[in-house]
């Protein structure tokens, strides 16, 4: 159900820079932190069903994630059926 997704996915997911992600994992520390949106961005796609989620940018993990140009995700537990689909939307500074 959406509701355990939205409860359960942002502590099992962890988002960071390459060079960081296995340190992460290994050492059990949160990647960037994940918040549950109340629907999607007017900039992307909508599907039924879907969960949409947004990055925490105000830690210094995004600041690594700006320089380093390359992301990596970690999934832990088992999510049956997900269907994950991950979307960049450029902010209006850098139309």
């Amino acid at each position: 159900p959406a509701d355990t997704l939205k409860t359960h996915f942002p502590a099992q997911m962890k988002v960071a820079p390459v060079s960081k992600i296995r340190d992460l994992v290994q050492l059990q520390l949160p990647g960037l932190a994940l918040r549950a949106m109340p629907g999607a961005p007017p900039q992307i796609p909508w599907h039924a069903g879907y969960s949409y989620f947004e990055l925490d940018k105000n830690s210094e993990l995004w600041k690594e994630m700006e320089r380093s140009g390359a992301f990596a995700l970690h999934l832990a537990g088992e999510f049956p059926g997900l269907n994950m689909e991950f979307w960049a939307i450029r902010s209006q500074s850098e139309s």
